[in-house]
Order: structure tokens, then C-alpha cells, then sequence
């Protein structure tokens, strides 16, 4: 599948998250492409490691969401999105490998941008970390605050 497919399909799959816990009464967090994949991970999988198969991940689409997307989904397509999860070829994946996925299909179409707008956007988070924290240009407290455990590092991870 070509990744406007995928992210196609990734939006579907979205929705019908939200869709499926609304119509369970559950308040369902969708932002960012994260909110309550943990939750439907823990739901779906047959036993407490965190993780799903291919066909765990199959029959809990099949079963909770399938019903609210438009077309159904093929197996050739949850299979697409599973090669695309499942980097490391392990044959499970973990809802945060689900959502660095999720994330990554997104941001593969955010164009890049030039030098001057990324001067103009750093610029501005300078200009808000003056006014909202008073750090005047100290990303270290920034990344302190934003950090798990406050260490002052962040990687990848901590930003999805």
C-alpha cells in the first residue's frame, strides 16, 4: 500500500475508535493519533504482555471496529498496516509501536519546510518559553519540564 493508503486507512481505523468507545459510553481521547490505543491494546490481547499478534490485532478489528468504517477493511489491508508497525518483523506489536506508527504516517506528509520557516517557528517557541515559563532561551528547562522524570532529555518517543 502506497502511504497515502495507509494513512487513509489509519484515519479510518481512528474514527472508528472514537466511535467504538462513545458508543460504549467510554470519554475516547483520539488526539495526536494516541488516545486510547493502550486502552484497546489491553482489551484486545489474550494475555498481560502488551503486546498483539497480527490475527489478535485482526480479530479485534473485526470484531469492535469494523462495523464503523466505510468500506471494510480487507485482510490485505490490516496486513499493510501491520508490516508498517511491525518494523522489527517480531510478529507482535505494542500499542506505543502502534501510535510511533500512527505518528509516522502523519508526519511523512508534513512538507519540509525551508530554513526560514524553521527559524520563524523557533523563533516563536523562544518568544512563548520567555512569556509562559520566563526560561529566556534555557531549553534545558524546557526539555526538563516536557522530559519523563524531569531528566532534560527527550527522544522521539516523548514527543508523540
Amino acid at each position: 500500500r502506497s502511504p497515502q493508503e495507509l494513512r487513509a486507512f489509519a484515519g479510518a481505523l481512528d474514527n472508528a475508535l472514537q466511535t467504538y468507545w462513545s458508543r460504549n459510553g467510554t470519554h475516547a481521547n483520539t488526539h495526536c493519533r494516541g488516545g486510547n490505543w493502550s486502552r484497546f491494546w489491553a482489551e484486545a490481547g489474550s494475555d498481560q504482555s502488551g503486546k498483539l499478534t497480527f490475527y489478535e490485532f485482526r480479530n479485534a478489528v473485526v470484531d469492535k471496529l469494523v462495523r464503523w468504517t466505510d468500506p471494510p477493511p480487507t485482510v490485505e489491508d490490516l496486513y499493510a498496516l501491520w508490516a508498517f508497525m511491525d518494523l522489527e518483523d517480531t510478529g507482535e506489536v505494542s500499542a506505543g509501536e502502534l501510535v510511533r506508527s500512527l505518528f509516522r504516517l502523519e508526519i511523512e506528509e508534513w512538507p519540509d519546510p525551508d530554513e526560514e520557516t524553521l527559524h520563524w517557528v523557533l523563533e516563536e517557541m523562544h518568544t512563548a518559553m520567555i512569556k509562559w515559563h520566563r526560561s529566556d532561551g534555557n531549553w534545558y528547562k524546557m526539555f526538563c519540564i516536557v522530559s519523563p522524570g524531569a531528566s532534560g532529555r527527550i527522544g522521539f518517543d516523548d514527543l508523540v
